[in-house]
């Protein structure tokens, strides 16, 4: 259940500067399978400031500056998971290498709890199709599922600009963004913390929703029944969460006159932290809100630098053309740097860590820091579009659009394991496959439309 309001107002003090005023209010219950509440938050005010002033008090140079709050809510993924009762089985087998004619693998033998005659080596990965029961449908206690002095997510956002015009048509500006997350929601174990402080060695993760690198108030089950418990963020071992944005735009604009117009920007840009967001595209986690970021302290180890979505440099050019005949033929090309590349790799030292395979911050045993291995390809495309309006017996047009003209292929993706998953470090095994391509650019495609304008 979510609710929201908002209001914003706007003061003229005089003809040169208007002054934006805004707040938003937003709260939010979460209830699991049973309609029992496991997260409340209310209080959510979010302020919006912001200011335009006419340098010139012609109307033709301004400055304008705002800063908002942005408060982000719980994934309903989080809402399923954390709070359903989630089924969730895997079991075991080993494959002998033969082929089904389809392609598809033949020849498993089911290895039952990895003691079945014949499974081969059980001290190593083998063949194994690894598993578990990992949820047996149980529904959580609220009081298990989330620390009780959590903060909601949030995220802080200021803008500065200016523009000037340029004679009758053109115009210039500049503008810089900054984008700071204050507290992020993610799940955590508290494992650590319960044998540091209390000596209780747990037979099973304790997951919470918290936020990390912050003191910890919540409740687990020591043995005779759900009891209080606290941390502080050092017992806990979890950095802050991390997610800076800074950004640089250019731009110029000629407003459309004389049948045709031009604008385009150039932004110098930097996205750094240890935190890329709800999902996490270097891996293609999609499970929001609940990524293998600071499951375990240690595989939060060297994981601060430039995050996955850092461009460093984009440059966009958009034009258009109207001839007196009703077509209009138009243009935009981008030009972006690639993203930063990780290399991934066996924790060397903490079993928990381990468990996640090739997922640590470590090749070979040694520290290898968040997004220091080089970039993706730069991405270069076109698109072009074909226009015409004519009237039969109303006002109709006909339209082609060419995506990536030119068939430009760059890869965007590529494998960041330069190791092997491995069950026994320092056993490390290379991925022959690092640094692969994964993904490509969309290729080259035609898009055909007729439409009716009324």
């Amino acid at each position: 259940n979510q609710q929201a309001i908002y209001a914003q107002d706007s003061w003229a003090i005089n003809s040169n500067m208007t002054f934006n005023f805004g707040v938003r209010y937003e709260e939010f219950e979460n209830k699991n399978s049973n309609g029992d509440t496991f997260i409340k938050i209310d209080n959510q005010w979010a302020p919006r400031l912001g200011f335009v002033w006419d340098l010139s008090g012609q109307g033709r140079t301004k400055l304008y500056a705002s800063y908002g709050l942005y408060y982000l809510p719980i994934p309903s993924n989080t809402n399923v998971r954390m709070a359903g009762g989630e089924l969730f089985d895997e079991g075991y087998f080993q494959w002998d290498g033969n082929m089904n004619p389809d392609g598809s693998p033949a020849g498993w033998t089911d290895c039952g709890a990895l003691n079945f005659p014949g499974c081969g080596n059980q001290g190593s990965m083998g063949d194994y199709l690894r598993g578990g029961v990992y949820a047996d449908g149980e529904i959580p206690d609220p009081l298990e599922t989330l620390s009780s002095n959590f903060k909601p997510m949030s995220q802080l956002e200021l803008i500065v600009g200016y523009e000037h015009m340029l004679g009758t048509n053109w115009s210039l500006g500049v503008r810089a963004v900054g984008r700071q997350f204050n507290e992020v929601i993610e799940d955590s174990t508290i494992n650590q913390g319960l044998l540091e402080k209390y000596g209780y060695v747990v037979d099973h993760d304790e997951y919470r929703l918290m936020n990390p690198g912050s003191d910890f108030e919540g409740y687990a089950d020591l043995g005779d029944g759900i009891v209080p418990v606290s941390f502080t963020a050092e017992e806990l071992g979890y950095p802050e969460a991390e997610r800076n944005y800074t950004a640089l735009e250019f731009t110029f604009k000629r407003r459309f006159a004389n049948n045709w117009m031009f604008e385009g920007s150039y932004t110098w840009s930097k996205l750094w932290g240890n935190y890329e967001g709800m999902v996490l595209s270097d891996n293609g986690q999609d499970d929001a809100g609940i990524t293998i970021m600071f499951d375990y302290p240690a595989l939060m180890d060297n994981s601060s630098g430039s995050l996955q979505q850092d461009r460093r440099h984009n440059l966009k050019l958009f034009g258009a053309y109207t001839f007196n005949f009703g077509l209009q033929v138009g243009a935009n090309a981008t030009w972006r740097t690639g993203r930063p590349i990780n290399s991934f790799g066996v924790h060397p030292t903490d079993p928990d860590a381990q468990g996640y395979g090739a997922d640590s911050f470590y090749t070979f045993g040694e520290p290898t820091p968040r997004g220091n291995y080089g970039r993706t390809d730069d991405v270069t495309f076109l698109d072009l579009m074909v226009k015409y309006d004519f009237r039969w017996g109303v006002d109709w047009f006909v339209r082609m659009d060419i995506f990536n003209a030119f068939d430009q292929s760059a890869v965007v993706e590529v494998q960041e394991s330069a190791e092997q998953d491995s069950s026994d470090p320092p056993n490390y095994v290379s991925n022959p496959n690092y640094k692969e391509p994964l993904h490509y650019q969309a290729p080259r495609s035609v898009r055909f439309g007729v439409g009716i304008n009324f």
